[in-house]
């Protein structure tokens, strides 16, 4: 008998004898570990343990451990193991349990991880102890080749998991689709029919945007509103309600209600005032169940204009013309003597240019699908912004047609506000601004993205009133001030108390207004320009030989290039380490050229352009010419020559040193040129070269020269921290990034 100090050694020796490769290090293993479990094969979890039976290893905690591997499983999507075996490795003793005598345990949803709760532990009634030896092994090979798993149910814990696992295996597929398959299962194998009708989704409320197939979260854009913010918001609506002028009714109109999150916790008088409309139709669905004889209207009223392949009533799309003709919204909206509040979560779904927020099926053969855009005249909304003077590129995200069509359509004299959630960078913009002059900043706050089913980010909510003495252009308020508060773990709404308030800043003019190039002559780089808002790993700096017309391009040569790099990088925002500095920065030339008067910001910016891993410029042959990238740190290049006259820091020739050694080792590998010029991007693509291994059940990179690929690391990461704290401050000093 093996006396094993090493749970994982152990394991690896038991399957090993099982006749199985459970080394998860091993190309050929073909034991499951997923989940952080021990083990599965076939329908068997096993739960190993050193000695079960011991104080710190007691067998009805063992087993609770292994029972909520089973319900992670579940909740992931998972199919469920029928059979659970512990094993007691020192003790060659097996334990065997059925999982369905423990249905109801598999189906808890449990917070903290399976191995750290040592309290949790079950019924070891029903049991069959199995030792080693030759008979003890038979019958656990006989336990793997006849075990299954077992039918689970569908609830609110496991559904969103069960949908990105229908969506990723069936390309095709749609929310209807879904919602059919987990009632009359055919896909999935072990699911039990869930026994509510079609048409009733309830349970699904609060997340029914989560399980949207993917075409039809981009076509609607739509994010669920944590209840939690929704109730804070209320503060802002109640606010709205006392500035009523007295002797009005008042309505409420919430054109994005989805499934009525909003909604949750106003009180019945509130709700009275209502007016709700969803665009998909289980949402409508449950919007109906829950508030139509509880609010003022609900659109649509019938499901009339309900088209299958898509998931939408036609009917309920508030972009529309149709929609703002709708008698029973118009009653009020022409009543001097009825308030208008606007009150609602816009989609945040953006377009291209030359694409509108609406995306259709189109059908493909016999049966099949396939998704197709409408072009942006198709919208009512757009086409009535652009005659105003708006560009496509500036509204083709649908919170801003909502902003503008809120102001434009709804709101009408004093005693009207509006109440949106929205990114800072949608309403921030002095263009935007400028065309809704009489919607006045009140109140606002700022809330944390990641619990609207999205990253960490900011979201603001703001209270805006209609006030006709008020000119937005005429005003002098360039800063809208925000009240910060995040979700705790109890699921309170707090203070953020890391920063309790930001201020958002007004932006007025775009770099792209005054830095154009289109001259093509003696360049050696295209810079794309791809609008105001900055972008995580923006590539926009190209080749010359790359660059392609694309109507926003600027070209770079010797004479220019220098003052254009920072108009470049601050087209980048990395990831922040605060979510409430995440999706609140525009690109502004509010200062115009004053930047150029600073020494440090042009010098950075060309270090920092030339290490960049998204700079995309290359070296490449075009016909017989050589083209050389100019904007690296390769011997004799524009950028090098530039550098050498430049006054570095410590901090300059630090990231030198490391780009030096990276470059020697580049220099090294098998597909160096050393006729061409290499930059970060291009050593990555072409020199940093590996193998696909199969590790286990996964597939890992081997790189050819581990060296290399380690250099390209620590470079990024310096290169990133370089930005954050040398460059990014003086962009925001300059107003390059408000």
């Amino acid at each position: 008998m093996k006396n094993y100090n090493s749970e994982a050694e152990g394991r690896i020796d038991f399957y090993k004898e099982l006749g199985y490769q459970g080394n998860p290090n091993e190309e050929n293993c073909n034991v499951d570990y997923s989940t952080n479990t021990d083990g599965v094969i076939n329908g068997v979890l096993f739960e190993h343990k050193p000695v079960i039976n011991s104080a710190a290893a007691p067998l009805n905690r063992v087993l609770g451990q292994a029972i909520k591997y089973l319900s992670k499983k579940r909740i992931n999507g998972i199919d469920v193991p029928d059979t659970i075996i512990l094993i007691s490795q020192n003790d060659e003793v097996a334990y065997h349990f059925r999982s369905e005598n423990y249905f109801k345990e598999i189906h808890e949803f449990y917070y903290s991880s399976a191995s750290n709760d040592n309290d949790f532990s079950v019924d070891v009634s029903g049991m069959e102890t199995i030792k080693y030896g030759k008979v003890g092994f038979d019958r656990i090979k006989e336990l793997i080749e006849t075990s299954d798993y077992i039918k689970v149910d569908v609830d609110v814990n496991n559904v969103i998991a069960l949908a990105r696992r229908f969506y990723s295996e069936n390309k095709t597929a749609n929310k209807n689709d879904f919602l059919n398959e987990i009632r009359q299962p055919n896909f999935f194998k072990y699911i039990n029919s869930y026994a509510k009708e079609i048409d009733d989704n309830s349970e699904f409320g609060y997340i029914m945007d989560k399980l949207n197939d993917d075409m039809l979260q981009q076509e609607i854009g739509a994010y669920y509103t944590p209840v939690e913010y929704s109730e804070k918001s209320l503060e802002l609506l109640r606010k709205a309600i006392i500035q009523v002028p007295a002797g009005n009714d008042y309505v409420i109109i919430d054109r994005c209600a989805g499934t009525g999150n909003l909604e949750e916790k106003m009180t019945d008088e509130e709700l009275k005032h209502c007016i709700l409309n969803t665009y998909e139709y289980f949402e409508w669905l449950e919007l109906r169940r829950q508030y139509e004889d509880r609010v003022r209207y609900v659109v649509p009223k019938s499901a009339a204009t309900y088209v299958r392949g898509e998931g939408v009533i036609k009917e309920g799309d508030a972009l529309t013309e149709d929609f703002f003709k709708d008698p029973n919204i118009r009653q009020y909206i022409n009543n001097p003597k009825v308030s208008v509040i606007v009150f609602e979560n816009p989609p945040y779904f953006s377009g291209t240019n030359n694409q509108a927020a609406i995306v259709v099926n189109a059908a493909s053969g016999e049966g099949g699908k396939k998704r197709s855009t409408k072009s942006v005249e198709n919208n009512w909304i757009i086409e009535r912004m652009i005659d105003e003077g708006y560009t496509k590129a500036s509204i083709a995200n649908t919170v801003r047609q909502f902003i503008w069509s809120a102001y434009k359509d709804y709101l009408r004299q004093n005693g009207d506000s509006l109440v949106v959630y929205s990114p800072a960078s949608y309403f921030n913009w002095y263009d935007i601004q400028s065309k809704t002059k009489h919607l006045k900043f009140d109140t606002g706050f700022g809330f944390n993205r990641k619990h609207f089913h999205a990253s960490d980010a900011l979201v603001t909510c703001i209270k805006w009133d209609y006030d006709s003495s008020y000119d937005s252009v005429a005003s002098e308020q360039k800063e809208f001030p925000l009240q910060l508060f995040e979700i705790n773990k109890q699921r309170q709404v707090v203070k953020y108390i890391d920063k309790e308030n930001i201020v958002i800043k007004k932006s007025f003019t775009s770099p792209s207004q005054y830095f154009v190039c289109k001259d093509s002559t003696n360049a050696f780089a295209c810079l794309v320009n791809n609008g105001s808002a900055p972008k995580t790993g923006l590539a926009s700096l190209y080749s010359i030989a790359d660059a392609t017309k694309r109507g926003n391009e600027s070209y770079l040569n010797k004479d220019n290039y220098y003052n254009m790099l920072p108009v470049y990088i601050a087209q980048l925002t990395f990831d922040r380490n605060k979510w409430y500095n995440n999706d609140n920065t525009l690109r502004t030339f509010d200062r115009k050229y004053d930047y150029t008067t600073c020494n440090e910001l042009l010098k950075r910016s060309l270090i920092f352009t030339c290490l960049y891993r998204n700079n995309h410029m290359v070296t490449k042959k075009q016909g017989s010419h050589l083209i050389v990238n100019q904007l690296c740190f390769d011997s004799n290049t524009v950028a090098l020559n530039k550098l050498n006259s430049l006054t570095l820091d410590e901090s300059d020739k630090k990231l030198i040193k490391r780009w030096e050694s990276l470059l020697s080792i580049a220099k090294q590998t098998a597909n160096y040129k050393a006729n061409y010029k290499y930059g970060v991007y291009q050593i990555m693509q072409e020199l940093d070269t590996f193998q696909e291994v199969q590790k286990g059940l996964t597939i890992e990179k081997k790189y050819d020269n581990p060296d290399l690929h380690n250099n390209i690391i620590r470079l990024n990461k310096d290169v990133k921290k370089y930005y954050d704290e040398l460059i990014e401050p003086l962009l925001f000093e300059y107003e390059l990034i408000k």
